[in-house]
């Protein structure tokens, strides 16, 4: 028995050392993963590791009290079953941004931030292209956003978010801050695409935790990723 406690202590402080460094990844990243409270659960299994660990090697030739023993059994199964139930909170938490998503694309854009039929708001000139004069009116965020509510995943590759680096919170076009300012349909609309893009990127954190915790081999986006490079390496190789 004095063996099996010194083992099974030293396998608890092996295995605090991964999980410490994933509790240290959470941590740090709690200024764009938002105030999801699960972010502090990994510091605190570490930490139970670590004590119990140290618990048993220390009582190494003691006799454990049955009241220490259930609070090991209730740990122990709590840190099997919380990546589960981590799991299934993340999914939920992403398919209540997807509707949330979808929902803004039901809402039609304020008519003051589009081009009228000649290309034109107030002076400057956009073009008759929606998709272009959208893209130099209100960056990508349109897209990030049509993205989200069809696939409910966020592009979190720091290469593929590059694509996506015109996202700022306000628009681009002439007397663009006085109709910020002024217009409660304009206002009412950004405060809702800006709240919406400022949860993909919290939501980008947690569905790496996600696939991390479902050890995905293939993640859509990395696939992507990779065939837009292949697909640009074969153009320019001919």
């Amino acid at each position: 028995m004095r063996t099996l406690k010194i083992n099974f202590g030293l396998g608890c402080l092996v295995a605090a050392l991964p999980l410490g460094l994933f509790a240290w990844e959470c941590l740090i990243a709690s200024n764009y993963a938002g105030e999801l409270s699960w972010k502090f659960v990994p510091a605190a299994f570490t930490m139970g590791l670590v004590c119990t660990g140290f618990f048993l090697i220390s009582r190494r030739g003691s006799v454990i009290s049955a009241r220490a023993k259930m609070v090991m059994v209730i740990f122990f199964g709590l840190l099997v079953i919380s990546p589960a139930l981590l799991d299934i909170h993340v999914r939920q938490e992403r398919r209540v941004l997807q509707a949330r998503a979808r929902n803004f694309l039901l809402r039609a854009i304020p008519k003051v931030l589009t081009p009228n039929s000649e290309g034109y708001i107030s002076y400057e000139y956009f073009g008759t292209n929606n998709y272009e004069a959208e893209r130099q009116i209100m960056g990508d965020s349109q897209q990030l956003i049509k993205r989200y509510a069809k696939t409910g995943r966020i592009r979190w590759s720091a290469r593929i978010q590059g694509q996506f680096a015109i996202t700022g919170e306000h628009l681009n076009f002439p007397n663009s801050d006085d109709v910020e300012r002024t217009n409660q349909e304009v206002r009412a609309w950004l405060a809702e695409r800006n709240a919406i893009l400022s949860e993909e990127w919290r939501m980008g954190f947690w569905q790496w935790i996600e696939d991390t915790i479902e050890m995905k081999a293939k993640i859509p986006e990395i696939e992507e990723e990779d065939d837009m490079l292949e697909g640009q390496t074969n153009h320019m190789g001919r």
